[in-house]
């Protein structure tokens, strides 16, 4: 599953493709997502613009507004042809015609409510194992759910093979922030602070990997960066919380937030299995999925693989003693 790095990486790749666009008309498929989308949604979107497009944990917010509220400035078109993805094309390369097996929703045909016009709606999309964007239609036409077409001409695709991920429409900011506060959605990696973090972690028997991976105590971390932020920390995923002394709760910490980091500026993450590509990160991976090779931190030990709550777990020995 794309993790925060990943994920955070798409929304930088979507800004300067749809910040300032409107969109134009809508499509979406018959198939259905995690979340189903609602066919009555596509009326609901097309006309309004794109405000903006940021992350909370793994989850991506796209902004919309009425296009007689507060025009942004035109963003400058990308040549990329992939979001989050190495690859070539041009936007524009799709047909202008409807994909077979996509209900369509148009701007033009249908103008924006009054009601519509007072307000402003929120986009909250999940990528699950395998969503993805794109802007050319490069997969089958049975994992295409969403399509953008906006003002400049360009479509901005959504697929998803697996169909475990979603989009959702929310009515206001107001109503996506009730939903992440029914979600009990913990802080992000970089705004973690030491206090509330050793408090949680070491008032729970639960193991390290579990606690990390709880999105109510830090939001977008997932198997991968756990993985490596327990590694950098020199400390066992298995341990329990309430064995963990302060100091290497600090350290814990500060290795989450360096992993994070590092992730981000290299695009995250790529394996050759997952729907997530573009990524650079898998070349400095210190510990996961690196069973039989040397470890990065000591050179004397190789990798160990175990599972952990379910999940594959990466450690080294002698960095990382039980």
């Amino acid at each position: 599953m794309p993790e925060l790095p990943e994920v955070e990486t798409v929304v930088r790749d979507l800004r300067p493709l749809a910040v300032g666009r409107i969109i134009r008309a809508v499509r979406s498929g018959k198939k259905k997502l995690r979340t189903p989308w609602k066919p009555a949604w596509n009326a609901r979107i097309a006309g309004m613009r794109i405000e903006g497009i940021r992350r909370r944990g793994k989850w991506i917010i796209v902004e919309l507004a009425s296009p007689n509220l507060s025009p942004l400035g035109r963003a400058r078109r990308s040549d990329a042809a992939s979001i989050g993805t190495a690859g070539e094309g041009r936007l524009g390369d799709s047909t202008d015609d409807p994909s077979p097996g996509l209900r369509t929703a148009s701007a033009v045909r249908k103008p924006p409510s009054p009601q519509r016009e007072e307000g402003s709606l929120r986009l909250l999309v999940h990528l699950g194992m395998t969503g993805r964007f794109s802007t050319v239609a490069h997969e089958p036409a049975a994992h295409r759910h969403l399509v953008l077409t906006l003002d400049d001409g360009a479509e901005i695709h959504f697929f998803d093979p697996r169909r475990f991920g979603s989009i959702t429409l929310h009515e206001s900011e107001t109503d996506l922030q009730k939903h992440f506060q029914r979600m009990r959605l913990g802080p992000e990696p970089l705004d973690l602070r030491l206090v509330p973090f050793c408090v949680a972690v070491i008032n729970t028997t639960r193991n390290l990997k579990a606690i990390l991976l709880d999105q109510q105590i830090v939001a977008g971390l997932g198997n991968i960066y756990v993985n490596e932020s327990c590694h950098l920390a020199k400390v066992h995923p298995s341990r329990r919380g309430n064995t963990l002394t302060q100091s290497e709760c600090r350290r814990l910490v500060q290795s989450i937030k360096d992993v994070i980091r590092k992730a981000i500026q290299r695009r995250g993450t790529t394996l050759a299995d997952e729907g997530y590509l573009g990524g650079g990160f898998q070349k400095r991976l210190r510990a996961y999925d690196r069973a039989g090779q040397p470890c990065r931190g000591c050179s004397t030990s190789l990798i160990e693989r175990i599972v952990i709550s379910g999940r594959a777990t990466y450690f080294c020995p002698t960095c990382q003693p039980r």
